[in-house]
């Protein structure tokens, strides 16, 4: 059975990892199949760790900026991560091209507490690294209170869960 994946807004143009506008960004996309979100991306060059091997704090990001997208289509809030535990389990070489899937695991609303994990697989679907990561979500109205972005940003943030709404089936 193949899984139908449907493409996901980006708003913010200049944020490092899914940034369109972002000249040292990774450039990742994402999209959605309504159980998990998919992420693409290409290892560029400039963010090579030693010799031509990803820096292992890009794998990372890569990581836990799919577990945030996961938060923001299906919960539909903006997380804070609290925690990231990271496997690597390959090499990730600078050029591959790496598809990374996340998915909420589970969350306790009274300890603003929410599990989500990601896996991150190269071109031959090798499984490089994996994650779990503890996030802190927050509405946008509580985002807003606590001054983190600016109320403009926040309100085009905001606009990408409306522009992202799952699809039901016809």
């Amino acid at each position: 059975m193949s899984t139908e994946w449907q493409p996901l807004p980006n708003i913010d143009p200049h944020c490092f990892a899914c940034g369109t506008e972002n000249q040292q960004g990774l450039h990742m996309t994402f999209a959605t199949d309504g159980e998990q979100i998919r992420a693409d991306v290409s290892i560029p060059e400039h963010v090579r760790g030693w010799s031509n091997l990803a820096h292992g704090g890009v794998t990372t990001t890569i990581l836990d900026e799919t577990m945030a997208w996961a938060c923001i289509y299906f919960m539909h809030q903006f997380p804070l991560t609290r925690d990231i535990q990271v496997r690597f389990k390959k090499p990730v070489f600078v050029g591959d091209q790496l598809q990374a899937l996340a998915r909420l695991e589970s969350f306790n609303g009274e300890r603003r507490k929410l599990i989500i994990k990601s896996e991150l697989f190269n071109q031959t679907s090798d499984l490089v690294a994996q994650a779990t990561g503890d996030f802190a979500p927050f509405t946008p109205e509580e985002f807003k209170a606590m001054k983190m972005v600016p109320v403009e940003d926040l309100e085009l943030l905001t606009a990408m869960f409306s522009a992202a709404e799952p699809k039901t089936p016809a």
